[in-house]
């Protein structure tokens, strides 16, 4: 072993070996031990971002730490329908869908791009979800149905560090250079990227409507149209027998 030290420009090489110790950190008596003044502050600090081995290396095994944690997912979902008959030709119903989901998810959601291998840094992902539709049904005489159909559903995810034990000012880490700006830094990513989006949030919305007119033996007309939040497809109409 070889120690190395720059020295006003100049680039000088001290030797480190069981023979010559000359160039060896020593610290407090104890060979080999970096003196606590010549550690890099940042790197302590990263390095207290891990925890300690709690195992012994067995065989082949090229690792000395191991956890288990469950994710927890609870759900809930609610459904409501209502039926009317407006008349003797004419009824209506109305349907409402909602679900509610919170996961708390120790090791995060690696499909969206928020993940760690430690249970440290918990991750929150939120799913509400609804949508409600109804549908009016007419008869226009003993041969001819009109059915008008709308709804709309939506559907979020919100995934987010669930703790502030990675925040860089809880790491104090504010100083640390990295390569994209934000206020969240979990250990992978850390090392890898330089830091990580600490937040998430999908959102869709759909709409969709739908006239048909029936007779006794074919439809005569169905036409529908559907939007999301970005685009909508092309109003469709098709003739088809039934």
């Amino acid at each position: 072993m070889e120690t190395f030290f720059h020295t006003s420009g100049l680039h000088v090489k001290s030797p480190c070996s069981a023979t010559n110790t000359a160039g060896c950190f020593k610290d407090g008596g104890v060979l080999g031990k970096i003196p606590q003044n010549r550690l890099y502050p940042l790197g302590i600090k990263i390095l207290s971002l891990y925890p300690l081995p709690n195992y012994n290396p067995v065989g082949n095994d090229n690792f000395n730490y191991r956890t288990q944690a469950s994710s927890q997912t609870p759900e809930r979902n609610d459904t409501l329908r209502i039926d009317y008959n407006i008349s003797k030709n004419w009824r209506m119903w109305g349907r409402w869908l909602n679900t509610a989901a919170t996961s708390i998810l120790p090791y995060g959601n690696s499909g969206l791009g928020l993940s760690t291998n430690l249970p440290d840094y918990v991750a929150t992902q939120k799913t509400p979800k609804y949508s409600y539709s109804g549908t009016v049904t007419g008869t226009l005489n003993p041969t001819t149905v009109v059915e008008f159909t709308y709804g709309i559903s939506h559907n979020l995810i919100d995934l987010r560090v669930s703790t502030d034990v990675a925040t860089r000012a809880t790491t104090g880490l504010s100083t640390f250079h990295c390569c994209i700006r934000t206020q969240t830094i979990l250990i992978r990513s850390l090392i890898l990227h330089g830091a990580v989006a600490w937040r998430m949030v999908q959102a869709l919305i759909q709409k969709a409507v739908r006239l048909r007119i029936s007779t006794r033996h074919r439809t005569l007309l169905a036409a529908y149209r559907r939007c999301g939040d970005l685009m909508c497809l092309k109003p469709g109409f098709t003739i088809s027998r039934v």
